[in-house]
């Protein structure tokens, strides 16, 4: 810190943005917003498959699917359901109430919010989606899916 700066009292932050830090000021909400809308149009494909429609796929793919492996639909849409509601966390990157609690927290509101609140499941989250991802193209490369897509 440079001598003279002011420090806020809270956090500790200067008032200054660092060199460093400008392009994710100038990109980090556009960002954020396309971290969060990206999971949401999945979402939608997962919950139309769940109520039989055929979002992206062929209706025979969602009847084999479901005659195959009983409940995938509905267990997908449960698993996009819980991304969905991640997707929805990720604003808390750019709001206040990422930092702190807002008032509907009794006890806790106004207080600052534990980084490790965030970082632990994210870093959990991160590692199923990593593990998903491997499987899913481990399954392709073996020729697991007809056709070589994954749906259509």
């Amino acid at each position: 810190m440079k001598k003279g700066q002011e420090v806020c009292d809270k956090c500790g932050h200067t008032k200054r943005i660092s060199k460093w830090l400008k392009p994710a000021a100038k990109w980090g909400k556009w960002a954020t917003y396309m971290a969060v809308c990206l999971p949401l149009i999945y979402s939608l494909t997962r919950w139309a498959w769940a109520f039989g429609i055929p979002l992206g796929v062929s209706k025979q793919f969602l009847i084999d699917g479901e005659r195959d492996t009983p409940g995938i639909w509905l267990f997908g849409a449960a698993l996009r359901t819980v991304g969905a509601m991640g997707a929805v966390l990720t604003l808390g990157l750019i709001s206040r109430w990422g930092e702190i609690f807002p008032r509907r927290f009794p006890f806790i509101h106004g207080k600052r919010v534990p980084p490790a609140l965030a970082i632990i499941p994210a870093t959990f989250i991160s590692v199923v989606i990593v593990i998903t991802g491997l499987m899913y193209n481990r399954l392709w490369i073996k020729g697991a899916f007809p056709g070589g897509g994954g749906g259509k």
